[in-house]
């Protein structure tokens, strides 16, 4: 029988706070509220965007599902009957390689398994893709 509960309700943005806090203690206000309204979504499977400042903390919005749905995996009794799964995979488009590195260390500080893959150009891309 599939979960009842959304992230999106009251009892998912709780125990989305919950864990961020237990996992990220220094976060000691848990997320802000525009991150939880991209992040709950995003964990209920519905897509998203989310437009900010540069410093505001978009990184949360594709790394905190993550972290969220692999504490559920780890502890599922501990948890409210949500929608989960026990691999979360997370891709991530960038502009610059700079930046892709920056954000496969920030992962790894979190406990995220992450890589960067990086191809020159578009065409390149496209090549890769055919081959």
């Amino acid at each position: 029988m599939a979960p009842k509960l959304r992230w999106r309700d009251p009892i998912g943005r709780e125990t989305t706070q919950k864990i961020v806090k237990k996992l990220l203690p220094t976060w000691k206000n848990g997320l802000q509220d525009f991150q939880l309204d991209i992040v709950t979504p995003t964990l209920d499977g519905v897509d998203g965007m989310l437009l900010t400042a540069t410093g505001d903390g978009k990184s949360a919005a594709f790394m905190i599902p993550i972290l969220v749905l692999q504490e559920m995996a780890r502890n599922p009794l501990e948890y409210p009957d949500l929608p989960r799964t026990s691999k979360s995979i997370g891709l991530v488009i960038t502009p610059t390689k700079g930046l892709s590195r920056n954000l496969v260390k920030e992962a790894e500080q979190l406990g995220i398994s992450a890589f960067a893959y990086c191809k020159e150009n578009v065409a390149d891309a496209r090549r890769m893709a055919v081959d």
